[in-house]
């Protein structure tokens, strides 16, 4: 008699080639539906958990990340003129990774006053060392990765465009905030906000901060004797910031372009877009994506028996 021969293969579920833009927007407004329950349903859980989740933060989007478009600026403000500006410019390719450690800017990941809420100057330090190694991580993992797909792989993704995906995110201004985007400072955010949390913030010119917070404290204190909260006096111009809705056809979570623009090193990588109903989490489950799978392995099995199959007698 004999033995068969044969290689093994392996199904992996739904994942994004080179992470997704969802996991940003996730950060600043929380998770929707019952998942956010579980991992936090405003930016201040989800920073709680996230930040110092290695398998949350590796699926950011990383150096090699396409808008649909395609393009690798993902992260945008549109000002109340409705010019449009990158706010990752500074952070091209493996530059990324530098940006998710940033904590002081009004549209970076994360904020050190929810990230360490003991509000502690130690355990601040303490909290952004650890979340630094974390990235750090991240990069290593992306850069080792990346791109480097087996030469046999077959890739399904779904290009439904009545789910509506995150390939860019883009912060919407409307107010009269004045002087430099990148340097506004946040005034008031929802980040604990229980229910509707949406990320939104209000921010103010840096060097007029200041100035707001003594004309609001005055007019607090002065509104206190009179039985009603106002705020008087010369207000310096505040702007609200919002993140705007979803629009690439995709999965819900991941939009087609992560599937469609993959690539591997070895230059074989075979990628299929697929009208599926099911979402992210369920995609594996699709009449459509099992009806391929099915049929792909049916082909491998085929060619492998004829070519690498052996009956030893």
């Amino acid at each position: 008699m004999g033995a068969l021969i044969a290689p093994v293969f392996m199904i992996h579920g739904a994942m994004p080639t080179n992470g997704a833009a969802t996991a940003y927007r996730n950060a600043h407004c929380g998770y929707d539906g019952g998942v956010g329950f579980v991992l936090g349903k405003n930016a201040a859980e989800v920073s709680a958990m996230l930040a110092f989740c290695q398998g949350g933060l590796e699926l950011l989007a990383n150096h090699l990340y396409q808008t649909i478009q395609p393009d690798y600026k993902w992260l945008k403000l549109v000002d109340r003129h409705k010019k449009e500006h990158s706010l990752i410019d500074a952070y091209p390719r493996e530059k990324i990774y530098d940006f998710y450690k940033t904590t002081s800017q009004w549209y970076s990941l994360f904020s050190l006053k929810i990230m360490s809420p003991e509000n502690d100057s130690f355990d601040v330090d303490s909290y952004r060392d650890e979340y630094e190694k974390r990235v750090d991580k991240v990069a290593d993992f992306w850069l080792f990765t990346a791109g480097k797909f087996h030469s046999d792989t077959v890739l399904f993704y779904s290009v439904n465009a009545d789910m509506p995906s995150y390939d860019v995110c883009v912060w919407g201004e409307r107010g009269k905030c004045s002087g430099d985007y990148i340097e506004w400072e946040i005034i008031s955010n929802d980040n604990h906000k229980w229910f509707f949390a949406a990320g939104n913030k209000e921010v103010v010119n840096k060097e007029e901060e200041k100035n707001y917070q003594a004309i609001k404290k005055a007019s607090l204190r002065s509104s206190y004797w009179a039985g009603r909260e106002s705020i008087t006096g010369k207000i310096p111009g505040i702007s609200l910031i919002e993140l705007s809705p979803p629009w690439a056809g995709g999965d819900g979570t991941v939009h087609k372009g992560a599937g469609r623009d993959a690539n591997s090193e070895s230059g074989s990588l075979i990628s299929i877009g697929l009208q599926t109903e099911e979402g992210h989490q369920a995609f594996f489950l699709d009449h459509q994506v099992s009806k391929e799978i099915t049929s792909r392995i049916q082909e491998i099995m085929q060619e492998t028996y004829k070519s690498k199959c052996q009956v030893v007698v």
